[in-house]
């Protein structure tokens, strides 16, 4: 299938095509269906109530990786090695991903080979740990511009090791589907897929030079059977997939990955991803989590459901796929669709267990946040937008919820600073602009509740904090110019009445301000020239100024 004409399958729900599923999985038996599967001589997976004349490449594939398995379970497995990857973020302090981006930032590119090879090692120990060197990786798929020179870098200083290559493939990547966007193919223009391809293309030749290093790094594999998922010209899925598993067959991620890429939204189907959900089975004794494949087939079908909303059937599907394991993703799906279904005390408990089990996608801060605004609990919400921010802070949906949750707290300090309470106000503002720290006129706000609470130095900061922000808003100078006058700083404020005039010769009022400010301080020909401007501006206070005072001036 063309990718340029590719329409992604559509969200409307299919009852009969989900509720065919659900029957297939939970209670037909293969030998029942009498589905066969083989992978013709394309590459592609194919479906018949007919057996293939010949052994078949699926075949000879599950052939190999019996083979293997039998060998993986004789070998015993050492405890993996500790190490220590805290970042010193107080909101995530054991993050994986921002203890990796803060080592790239800061050049240490030894640390980052070691770290990433620890976790190479542990999975090549253990496969149940392969999550964390999956995580490791996504860390590098920043969402936006500027991060090539320092990857580039990375790969100079150690052009013989494979992590730097693999860390920029992410980086190209993820700057791959930024490009494309997230619109449907027919609302996408095509130098959006062109752009998406370049990258592509750059992120296969770093990984075809990290494979070589090492040909046993599973997400490697995981970025170009994704990739080959999103270009349907090049439908390299399987063959991908049969490399990794040869390698390592008992991997869940990469099981999960190609799992994904038979779905009905790819152009797949339930009978497929079923399928392969069982025959990955006999892999579940070297990893238990394999066990959880059915519940991403279920997974899948929730979703649709969802999207659709059914609200209640999805809830019930997702309730099922949790039979088969604790899935964070679906606990977050479910949670979802409870949110969506105004059912937030179940939304919340969900997001919670999904947090609890997988603490390094963003995404599930982002929807905790969004119940903790509906449930009026806006610290909380803040504490986890600003956790969903350090795991992808150029991401826009975050950063426009976290704009959300600071006009929140900006209105709840409006309200009690006139109501009185200025200590809460104070804080209310101080969590507004914790949160968006670029918004001037809450500087503003909360120098007014400071003045209140007599704290005069620390007002005089925010509004000068304000007018840095926005020095053509009128209404900061005034203010400025009352708190300098408590301490007769009349050169300060002459000063910032010569900046905005500087900006804005046409405003009268501010020849008035500056006029009397110089009065104050005995420069009686000042005043006087600037009421005479005023006055002839047509401003009522300027020619009075000037009527009352030109007698003293020759």
């Amino acid at each position: 299938m063309d990718w340029n004409g590719f329409k992604p399958f559509k969200l409307a729900i299919n009852i009969f095509t989900v509720a065919l599923a659900l029957f297939i999985l939970l209670g037909f038996s293969p030998s029942q269906a009498k589905v066969y599967k083989w992978v013709d001589e394309n590459g592609r997976v194919q479906f018949s109530d007919k057996p293939p004349v010949k052994e078949n490449k699926t075949e000879r594939i599950v052939k190999e990786q019996k083979k293997a398995l039998s060998k993986t379970r004789k070998k015993a497995k050492p405890k993996p090695l500790p190490i220590n990857i805290s970042s010193g973020n107080k909101r995530l302090p054991d993050s994986i991903t921002l203890k990796l981006q803060s080592l790239l930032s800061g050049k240490r590119f030894s640390n980052l080979n070691q770290i990433l090879e620890h976790f190479q090692k542990q999975l090549e120990r253990d496969i149940t740990q392969e999550e964390k060197l999956f995580t490791a990786y996504k860390a590098f798929q920043f969402n936006g511009d500027g991060y090539e020179p320092l990857l580039t870098e990375w790969i100079t200083a150690h052009p013989e090791l494979y992590q730097p290559y693999l860390a920029r493939a992410s980086y190209y990547y993820r700057m791959g589907w930024n490009a494309r966007g997230s619109k449907w193919a027919s609302e996408t223009e095509q130098v959006q897929f062109d752009a998406m391809q370049e990258f592509f293309l750059k992120a296969r030749i770093d990984l075809k030079k990290a494979l070589k290093i090492n040909p046993k790094i599973m997400p490697a594999y995981g970025l170009l059977i994704n990739m080959a998922n999103a270009d349907k010209s090049n439908p390299d899925e399987s063959m991908h997939t049969t490399v990794a598993l040869g390698f390592t067959p008992a991997s869940y991620e990469i099981r999960k990955i190609y799992l994904n890429s038979l779905a009905p939204r790819w152009g797949g189907s339930f009978e497929a991803m079923i399928a392969f959900a069982k025959e990955s089975e006999p892999y579940s004794n070297d990893n238990p989590r394999i066990k959880m494949l059915p519940g991403l087939v279920l997974q899948e079908a929730g979703d649709l459901q969802k999207n659709s909303k059914a609200y209640k059937l999805a809830i019930e599907t997702f309730t099922k796929a949790l039979t088969y394991g604790e899935i964070h993703s679906v606990y977050m799906n479910r949670g979802l669709a409870y949110s969506f279904n105004k059912q937030f005390d179940e939304a919340l408990s969900d997001y919670s267990k999904a947090i609890a089990l997988y603490a390094e996608e963003s995404n599930y801060y982002y929807r905790r946040a969004y119940v903790y605004i509906q449930q009026d609990q806006l610290e909380l919400a803040k504490s986890d937008i600003l956790k969903a921010k350090a795991l992808k802070h150029n991401k826009e949906k975050i950063k426009k919820r976290s704009n959300r949750i600071a006009a929140l707290f900006a209105s709840q300090g409006y309200e009690l600073k006139k109501n009185g309470k200025l200590k809460q106000a104070i804080k209310a503002y101080n969590h507004s602009l914790e949160l968006n720290p670029m918004d001037a006129h809450n500087y503003n706000r909360r120098a007014r509740a400071l003045i209140d609470d007599n704290k005069l130095n620390a007002a005089e900061k925010d509004i000068k904090k304000a007018i840095k922000l926005d020095p053509d808003e009128y209404s900061f100078y005034p203010l400025l110019d009352w708190v300098l006058a408590k301490r007769n700083d009349w050169d300060q404020i002459v000063s910032y009445w010569d900046k905005y005039i500087q900006l804005h010769s046409d405003n009268s009022n501010a020849y008035v301000e500056r006029g009397g400010a110089k009065y104050r301080k005995g420069d009686m020909a000042g005043a006087v020239e600037d009421a005479k401007i005023a006055a002839d501006m047509g401003n009522p206070q300027g020619k009075e100024a000037y009527q009352k005072f030109r007698h003293l001036v020759r």
